[in-house]
């Protein structure tokens, strides 16, 4: 999460989109600029998170740490008398992180299982 703030910080001052968009839609371009920063990273944590943890349980796995580290880099705020209204103010930080970790490694292991798969059925070797 830290590194997709300092990334956004820099795609703040370095930005790919032109000035003109700025000025017109500049509520779409914070927002693209957000989907920039967040998605390489979101995808690299479920790339390592499919590695890392075992194979019974890799989606409970990434939820549990993406949920510890949620509790960990928002502690400050979880005791502050509005607790709520401050995480949503920043939910477009932490929800990617804490929801979409976990659906990329679902999504990762949804395309490995041969489940998905129809395979045809081999005839018996004793069949005419």
């Amino acid at each position: 999460m830290y590194v997709g703030v300092a990334a956004f910080g820099f795609l703040a001052v370095w930005s790919p989109f032109p000035l003109g968009l700025w000025k017109s839609h500049g509520s779409l371009v914070i927002r693209l600029s957000a989907l920039l920063v967040v998605f390489p990273l979101v995808l690299l944590l479920g790339l390592i998170f499919r590695r890392l943890f075992s194979a019974s349980f890799r989606v409970l796995d990434a939820f549990l740490s993406m949920l510890i580290a949620f509790l960990i880099a928002y502690a400050d705020t979880l005791w502050e008398p509005h607790p709520i209204q401050d995480l949503g103010q920043t939910a477009e930080l932490w929800v990617p992180f804490l929801l979409g970790v976990p659906a990329v490694v679902y999504l990762l292991e949804w395309a490995r299982s041969n489940q998905r798969l129809e395979r045809p059925v081999k005839p018996p070797l004793d069949a005419p």
